[in-house]
């Protein structure tokens, strides 16, 4: 609530040598504002890094929760398997592309792997029948794209965030390899016998530790954001 405090003033100079005379005082009022209710879109520093801090352990989190539906992907056909991997890559990008815009250092750098993830989504998302084989060609590519992306990332931060920055990088690193190494096994597998159900649990739960170790990663960013508060 605004309130208003009178300050009366020292007469101007000559009008009047009586001090018992008031007719030369100035009255000037001044606003207050009050201590407790601080100006709208300020706030002490700490507020703030808890707020980002808030923003990223819950996309660390949602992420988490998004592994369960990769690891129900064998569920669906195979069309709608291929458009909902999309899907979940898309949402996760985004969701990670606003998680980096809440941190307090190196934000421009922890954009680009949410970017690529939601690029890979929108690949997939755009020819959902094109079959399993180019499903896997593309996780491939975003995931040996992300650990380049999470590794460069990972050298420009300090402590536990670097720590688990590269462990998140390793862990993409190791998932695209072998999605590589099983690529011609699986070209050759599915020209001979086409898509089956094993192929496609083995690259759901692939899809799946890769978000996991997505969103764990942030949860540790989202702590060292709350510690430095």
């Amino acid at each position: 609530m605004l309130r208003l405090r009178a300050i009366v003033l020292p007469p101007l100079a000559g009008a009047g040598d009586d001090p018992h005379d008031i007719s030369g005082q100035r009255v000037v009022t001044e606003a207050i504002l009050p201590t407790s209710a601080p100006i709208a879109g300020t706030g002490p520093p700490e507020a703030r890094r808890g707020n980002r801090a808030m923003l990223i352990r819950i996309a660390g989190i949602f992420i988490i929760m998004m592994s369960a539906g990769a690891a129900l992907l064998p569920l669906l056909g195979l069309a709608m398997g291929t458009a909902a991997v999309g899907a979940l890559l898309a949402v996760a990008g985004m969701v990670e592309m606003i998680a980096a815009r809440a941190r307090r250092e190196t934000r421009l750098l922890a954009v680009l792997p949410g970017l690529v993830t939601a690029f890979a989504g929108v690949s997939l998302m755009l020819n959902p029948i094109a079959g399993l084989l180019r499903s896997v060609t593309i996780v491939t590519a975003w995931l040996l794209a992300r650990c380049i992306l999470v590794a460069i990332n990972s050298r420009w931060a300090h402590g536990r965030v670097r720590l688990w920055l590269g462990l998140s990088a390793a862990t993409d690193f190791v998932l695209g390899l072998s999605l590589l190494a099983g690529l011609s096994i699986t070209t050759l597998f599915v020209t001979l016998f086409g898509d089956s159900p094993q192929l496609v649990a083995g690259f759901s739960w692939v899809l799946a530790l890769s978000f996991v170790a997505t969103g764990t990663m942030l949860l540790e960013v989202a702590g060292c954001e709350r510690r430095s508060a």
